[in-house]
């Protein structure tokens, strides 16, 4: 179904100007690290402990209350970021939200009825993609404990390269918080939940991962909407997958790629593109013709990526025939900065973007409008940083520094990986 930002826009524009739906139905709660967050880009708050009125903490309260004024709150800036460098630019509050149009929002105080839930029970990761951090991902956080901090760092962004995660529970250990959600989810609490979505680290990896799914066997469940977040990195992955499928009635499947071929393998450690694209093609034709059935690629467009981003949307071309349902959602990367579209060269990002606006002129047609609007904030975002000239110089050395660690700490090579990309190797080389 073809969605209408414009009038999803106006029917949030109702309430104020700056209200998100999504914040008010939406928490995603990180139980190994005690942390909860409204959205996957907005602020996260620290909870410690797990309790059941973890949507309601007094921070997300006054989010929702300043939404409520009009006002653009600092914590949700990934969003205002984007809307602010273009007028027509479709955000993510706005995408989000077209899904709770006609829920009920929010009480004077700020509280809410949480109707969807995205959980972390640990980090447990096989990839160390080159954007995330040892919060989130134990390959990340073992490199840092066994090769020490990133060094030679000079911008604010360096902090997720910094410390391992000290949050991170172990096989053995068992965390209190996933005993006390294990009870919230067999309370009548739950009740209210239209949508679970269960992430990671990788999920399928979660010593709690069978666990999880014996509590999806419960009759409350098999009716709601169930989404699971993963990097379909193991030949296994299918077997996982097979078993979800059996127990829901609404199900969809989060990967996550936005490159091609030895890009993909460079800024995702551990990724093998064979066994990804492989794994996809199972599952896409596995839901080939299935109401409830749907798979989103998230693509975090990134300084690496931008030069086999063609590539990949050519082969998400070549999948959608084999499953329609396929979508491919866009975001640029803006953490750490070093690594986002902002640190290439303005020839070099002018030279990609045009090449992506030639590409789309003549295959839009194949994509949905929340997938053109994801594309639109790439561009945008491209456009803005060719217009961008503070700190170039201090994170393009952050990136060299960076990329020349990375590839020691993974066993690879960038000037290798990015062969077939001449402009960018000798920019590389000339950057001191």
């Amino acid at each position: 179904m073809s969605i209408d930002f414009k009038k999803v826009k106006e029917q949030l524009d109702l309430k104020s100007p700056t209200f998100c739906s999504h914040a008010h139905n939406y928490s995603i709660i990180w139980l190994s690290q005690g942390k909860t967050s409204s959205c996957c880009h907005s602020k996260i708050y620290d909870i410690n402990q797990f309790s059941s009125d973890f949507h309601n903490i007094e921070e997300k309260r006054e989010l929702r209350k300043s939404m409520k004024l009009g006002q653009q709150h600092e914590d949700c800036s990934f969003c205002w970021n984007i809307e602010n460098s273009n007028d027509s630019a479709v955000s993510n509050r706005i995408i989000y939200s077209s899904r709770y149009l006609d829920n009920n929002y929010t009480h004077e105080n700020g509280n809410s009825v949480l109707t969807s839930c995205e959980v972390s029970f640990d980090s447990f990761c096989d990839f160390a993609c080159i954007y995330c951090n040892s919060n989130f991902s134990t390959s990340w956080n073992t490199d840092l404990k066994i090769n020490g901090p990133y060094e030679n760092l000079k911008s604010e962004d360096k902090s997720a390269y910094s410390l391992p995660s000290e949050n991170t529970f172990n096989k053995i250990t068992k965390n209190p918080n996933i005993l006390s959600f294990w009870s919230y989810l067999e309370s009548e609490e739950s009740n209210s939940l239209k949508m679970l979505r269960l992430t990671g680290g990788e999920p399928l990896l979660s010593p709690e991962f069978p666990e999880f799914v014996n509590k999806l066997k419960k009759e409350k469940f098999k009716k709601i909407t169930f989404a699971l977040n993963t990097n379909l990195g193991q030949n296994k992955s299918i077997e996982s997958i097979l078993e979800l499928d059996d127990l829901v009635e609404d199900f969809r499947i989060y990967t996550s790629n936005e490159t091609f071929g030895d890009h993909a393998e460079y800024t995702r450690a551990g990724l093998k593109w064979d066994i990804w694209i492989n794994n996809l093609e199972k599952i896409l034709q596995l839901f080939s013709n299935r109401d409830k059935r749907h798979v989103v690629i998230t693509a975090s467009v990134n300084a690496l990526s931008i030069f086999g981003f063609l590539q990949f949307l050519e082969e998400v071309k070549r999948l959608k025939n084999i499953n329609g349902n396929l979508e491919v959602i866009s975001n640029p990367v803006f953490f750490p900065n070093f690594l986002s579209l902002n640190v290439l060269p303005k020839d070099i990002l002018i030279s990609k973007i045009t090449e992506i606006e030639q590409w789309l002129e003549h295959n839009i047609s194949y994509f949905r409008k929340n997938e053109i609007a994801g594309f639109m904030r790439i561009i945008s975002f491209a456009r803005q940083c060719c217009k961008n000239t503070i700190l170039k110089i201090e994170i393009q050395k952050d990136f060299k520094s960076f990329v020349s660690q990375y590839d020691i700490r993974k066993n690879k090579n960038i000037l290798i990986s990015f062969r077939d990309v001449p402009e960018f190797i000798s920019w590389i080389k000339s950057t001191k």
